[in-house]
């Protein structure tokens, strides 16, 4: 990010989210980088399953994310 850029109203860095399946997990997120402006309007849009919801809650402090290494 450019220091000498006004900061943004949200800013997300190297979010991961994994959820646990079974003897596994499934990956939810992997290293995701957002930033929104104050003066920013965003969509998120993508196809069923792709992490829409779980980005979301992660934005609104509904859910904790895991930052990725």
């Amino acid at each position: 990010m450019d220091p000498s850029s006004p900061p943004g109203a949200l800013r997300l860095e190297a979010v991961r989210k994994t959820y646990p399946s079974g003897v596994s997990e499934v990956t939810a997120l992997d290293r995701v980088d957002l930033t929104v402006g104050h003066d920013e309007i965003v969509a998120v849009v993508g196809p069923s399953g792709s992490g829409k919801t779980t980005l979301l809650s992660i934005a609104g402090a509904c859910s904790r994310p895991r930052t990725a290494p």
